[in-house]
């Protein structure tokens, strides 16, 4: 019995000084932080500016139906697949760490299915909506054209 609570003193030690050093080192680190946030700021008080109006980047007046729904699709494309292949990694990690339990490892061998279904899902999706626009308006999603409601017609680009 000895042994045990010479060991639990060690522990407790131990365990004040990292609690201590621990605490130095975060006010240090805070009180650094504040200081040189709030403190020590740069000064522009006598330095003369002139407000200059931004120039027109043409970004604005390039925004057509057409730029905006391209994005969109793609948007919403990339953001299904780098969803999919996160599920699919995963799934990946929880195989890796499920130390063998039958449970565990379905779990995981479901998830990565899954995740290799959606990847499938919307690869196919795109292929659908690629052709399906490719036969109703003659231009597929790279380049997308739809009509206007201008005098013109169908202004297609941007």
């Amino acid at each position: 019995m000895h042994t045990g609570s010479s060991i639990d003193k060690a522990y407790k030690t131990c365990s004040n000084n990292n609690m201590k050093k621990l605490l130095t080192i975060a006010s240090t680190t805070l009180s650094t932080l504040y200081i040189s946030l709030f403190v020590v700021g740069p000064v522009f008080a006598d330095e003369k500016t002139s407000i200059i109006p931004p120039q027109d980047t043409g970004i604005v007046s390039s925004l057509t139906v057409n730029s905006v729904v391209r994005f969109a699709i793609y948007a919403l494309f990339a953001i299904a697949v780098l969803a999919a292949l996160f599920f699919l990694i995963w799934g990946g990690i929880r195989w890796i760490i499920s130390g063998g339990e039958k449970e565990k490892v379905e779990e995981a061998r479901k998830q990565i299915i899954a995740a290799v279904i959606g990847l499938i899902i919307v690869v196919l999706a795109w292929v659908i909506l690629n052709f399906v626009l490719q036969v109703f308006t003659g231009h597929g999603i790279t380049d997308l054209c739809i009509p206007s409601l201008s005098q013109s017609g169908t202004i297609c680009g941007g």
